[in-house]
């Protein structure tokens, strides 16, 4: 029998609620209850990330609250987490996005085995302007990880999530992610990793929708799903007892592609990665290094590095009038990016943890056949975490 994807949606759905009660019914049980606090606030030189090069600074504030119970074997965490981001500037682009969720792992005796699982509900909300961006996530989690040998770990799990979008319903879809990994840690302080993944997207609306709903533009797409394979190479090494280095290659492929646009009656149009990020979008290749070092006094520094080539299946480029060009070339972005950080952790009290304070820089660099996509961005942060 062929299963829909509406069917699998509502059941998804059901499985998350039934999950999220039974762990609220539970937790009153001998829970442990943890709080957390957290803020960024910085400046931004492209808060649009395009040619624009807009500034504005910003504030990100993230609280959460959890309840853990443990046992010898197994364990399990109830937790909510609410983010807040206030810009300065453009305050249409304020948000807030809260989350709940229902985690837990079991070990498999004394093997080293262990099962991870997991079940979470994500809102977002954004101002007036940005209603279209607002969007529902339901999803669900399992991964085990077998003890092949003493210094060989393999890992496999499966990630499904349905995101649905409130103001444009022919957008929303479901999600299957598995993966395999196999994890190696050698005598010389290597650690090599070799991922393997394979993802498919399936519009919850089979049909092709001519319209969107509250919105006045146009929709039209490709029929079908995607359908997208990923590899990912890491190898670590530990420089020295206080220094460690890390490199990674990823390559996305696309076996199938199925697009749905919006498009407004002067001609322009977006497509699905405009408006909500879409992976399936695009296809290509990066390379990332990150080398860290720790310091005296509890801190620790960091850079990382990062190279990526994006090829786009089917979004046509623009000039900056919104004209297509002549030859129907495809967009291609070429994007290179530099962060800095510097973290320093205090403890107040032997009963906290730590206070985590840190300062970030960072320099990104989009080139891309599109102009409008063609942009510098430079961003600084501070931050602060505190558990309770």
């Amino acid at each position: 029998m062929k299963l829909h994807p509406e069917s699998l949606t509502q059941a998804l759905h059901r499985l998350v609620a039934a999950g999220l009660l039974l762990g609220a019914l539970m937790a009153p049980l001998g829970a442990q209850i943890g709080l957390s606090v957290q803020n960024e606030s910085g400046y931004t030189s492209n808060a649009f990330a395009n040619y624009y090069a807009a500034p504005d600074y910003f504030t990100s504030t993230t609280a959460g609250i959890h309840y853990d119970w443990l046992r010898e074997s197994s364990g399990n965490r109830l937790y909510y987490q609410g983010e807040w981001i206030l810009f300065n500037d453009y305050r249409d682009r304020n948000a807030q996005q809260h989350e709940a969720g229902l985690k837990g792992y079991q070990l498999l005796e004394d093997s080293g085995h262990r099962i991870d699982w997991g079940i979470r509900l994500q809102t977002l909300r954004y101002a007036e302007t940005y209603r279209w961006y607002e969007q529902n996530r339901a999803s669900a989690y399992a991964q085990l990880k077998y003890v092949a040998q003493p210094f060989w770990f393999i890992y496999a799990g499966i990630n499904l999530t349905h995101i649905d979008y409130p103001r444009l319903t022919p957008f929303a879809h479901f999600r299957v992610h598995g993966f395999i990994r196999n994890s190696w840690f050698l005598d010389t302080g290597t650690t090599l990793i070799c991922e393997t993944g394979l993802l498919q997207k399936s519009y919850s609306q089979l049909d092709q929708p001519r319209t969107a709903l509250d919105a006045p533009e146009i929709v039209y797409g490709t029929p079908g799903s995607s359908l997208q394979g990923t590899l990912a190479l890491r190898a670590a090494q530990a420089v020295t007892a206080r220094s460690g280095l890390s490199l990674e290659y990823r390559v996305r492929h696309n076996f199938s592609n199925a697009s749905r646009y919006l498009a407004s009656a002067e001609g322009g149009y977006f497509s699905d990665e405009d408006l909500f990020e879409d992976i399936f979008a695009h296809h290509g290749q990066s390379l990332a290094a990150t080398y860290k070092q720790r310091l005296p006094w509890l801190m620790q520094f960091s850079v990382n590095g990062q190279w990526a080539g994006k090829q786009y299946d089917e979004r046509l480029a623009a000039d900056l009038t919104g004209v297509i060009f002549e030859d129907g070339r495809l967009r291609s972005d070429t994007r290179r990016a530099l962060w800095l950080e510097v973290e320093k952790q205090i403890r107040l009290t032997a009963a906290l943890a730590p206070l985590k304070l840190s300062l970030t820089l960072s320099q990104v660099k989009n080139h891309s056949n599109d102009p409008f996509y063609n942009y510098t961005s430079g961003y600084w942060g501070v931050q602060f975490q505190q558990g309770f």
